[in-house]
């Protein structure tokens, strides 16, 4: 795994990484998370 940048803040660590299908990945477990977190 290529990790292009990582952010670490008081309220949340973000990863950007290089490749495209992890990129994907990534942006699917954070939107899984995100409604399991409204509800």
């Amino acid at each position: 795994m290529l990790v292009a940048r990582v952010d670490v803040a008081p309220d949340h660590i973000g990863v950007q990484l290089r490749a495209e299908g992890l990129q994907t990945l990534v942006e699917q477990l954070r939107t899984t998370d995100a409604k399991a977190n409204a509800a």
